[in-house]
């Protein structure tokens, strides 16, 4: 009995999954960083019509699919703030 197993019972391939950047521009009015701060905390603490606002925020304003500002507020999806205070991110495209 050989412990040798054939190289295509051991290949898994995975589809590519392809990152986007997206940029929330900040605005005079309104600082995206502290929003999205906010934000995250109002998700976490907030009773469910608080979070379903928070969610239409961004789905409304910033054109985010729910599943994205989902991730975004709850920590899945790392963000950076550039020199321009916006908010940066990668997501996956097929997931938009």
């Amino acid at each position: 009995m050989s412990n040798v197993v054939p190289e295509a019972a051991t290949a898994v391939s995975k589809p590519a999954v392809v990152l986007t950047e997206f940029r929330l521009l900040s605005a005079p009015a309104v600082d995206t960083p502290r929003l999205l701060a906010w934000a995250t905390q109002m998700y976490r603490y907030g009773n469910k019509t608080e979070r379903e606002v928070v969610i239409r925020v961004f789905v409304e304003g910033f054109k985010l699919t729910e599943k994205c500002v989902k991730d975004l507020l709850n920590k899945k999806v790392p963000w950076n703030v550039d020199e321009n205070n916006s908010v940066v991110f990668d997501y996956a495209a097929a997931e938009m």
